[in-house]
């Protein structure tokens, strides 16, 4: 019965009397009998079979263990190319904004300046090249508005002399219409230019009367006339 029970055992078909191994088959006759043959092994090679399953089993064991450390290291390899990727992407968007910020803020500081908003100034912090561009802009503002405070400055000062020009270019003419003597103003070629009433009534003229344009050889006697060439 333990000669069957061996047998019949798949992984072990071994038996073992008085030192000496038997390796065990097993077949099933016609009529449903078994036939269990046994043939001597070599000494020790249970042994050798049983070191060599182990070292299987131990191969089979360090194949797993290598398939886990390459899934780590795969893992490890995409965790650290994904980060190197991030930081390539983050590393290309700070460089970028490096300039596309200075030279966006520099396209709408020089809309603000064509609409005459000279006060406006570069605020984007900005190095090397970029940074010196901004500075230069914002003294080239700084220019345009000394220059427009100064033009403005000018043209107040131009526009009060010439209302003090104007005034006393009024009041002369309002001394030279009510003085009681006649008074006009030639050219060279002796056309009158300008004239009072009083010029006008003593050419027998209405006092309002107006005598710009003539001749005075056509106004004055011939006698007067020769005296104010004389």
């Amino acid at each position: 019965m333990d000669l069957l029970a061996a047998a019949q055992r798949g992984d072990e078909a071994e038996f073992k009397v008085g030192g000496q191994e038997y390796a065990l088959g097993m077949s099933a006759t016609a009529s449903g009998k078994a036939v269990v043959v046994a043939l001597p092994m070599p000494k020790g090679l249970s042994q050798t079979v049983t070191r060599i399953r182990a070292g299987a089993d131990e191969y089979w064991q360090l194949f797993r263990n290598r398939n886990r450390i390459r899934t780590v290291f795969i893992l490890l390899l995409l965790v650290i190319t994904v980060f190197v990727f991030f930081s390539s992407v983050w590393l290309a968007r700070f460089l970028s904004k490096q300039i596309t910020q200075p030279v966006e803020a520099l396209a709408d500081a020089m809309d603000e300046i064509a609409d005459g908003k000279y006060e406006h100034r570069v605020a984007v912090v900005a190095g090397s090249e970029m940074g010196d561009l901004v500075r230069a802009f914002n003294h080239m503002a700084a220019d345009l508005e000394t220059s427009r405070l100064l033009a403005e400055s000018s043209s107040a000062q131009l526009t009060a002399a010439n209302q003090a020009i104007e005034e006393r270019r009024r009041e002369l003419e309002t001394i030279v219409e009510t003085i009681p003597s006649g008074v006009v103003t030639l050219d060279g070629s002796g056309t009158v230019l300008q004239s009072n009433r009083a010029f006008a009534a003593l050419m027998g003229r209405r006092e309002d009367a107006s005598v710009a344009g003539e001749r005075i050889e056509t106004l004055l006697p011939r006698r007067a006339l020769r005296i104010w060439q004389a």
